[in-house]
């Protein structure tokens, strides 16, 4: 294996590594924590893609390893697509909520005058 070769291995193995911890501070809603993560994350894919000439994606143990942050990369899509509909939830909640507690101070500013 390459030097080159070892090191886009290396890169991959960051990637996989922060892919995983996205996914316990997803577990834990640390929304800041997610964010940083994925900016770094973003940070190594672009330098991924910068030094990697195919060796290692092609080779049998790249093939694997992309395959494994592929499955990880499916897990957090998920997790995050059910995070985004429990947000859009609470917010159709709360808009509902207000819209009430409006409607209450009107009735009760039409009864005061």
């Amino acid at each position: 294996m390459s030097d080159r070769c070892q090191q886009v291995c290396g890169h991959w193995q960051d990637y996989l590594f922060l892919t995983k911890e996205i996914g316990k501070f997803l577990a834990q809603d640390n929304v800041g924590m997610i964010l940083n993560l994925l900016e770094q994350r973003e940070r190594l894919q672009e330098e991924i893609e910068r030094v990697e000439d195919g060796e290692y994606r092609n080779s049998v143990e790249g093939q694997q390893f992309i395959r494994q942050v592929g499955k990880y990369n499916d897990m957090l899509r998920l997790h995050m697509e059910k995070l985004r509909n429990q947000i859009e939830k609470q917010q159709k909640i709360a808009v509902a909520y207000d819209g009430l507690i409006q409607g209450v101070r009107g009735n009760q500013m039409d009864q005061k005058g």
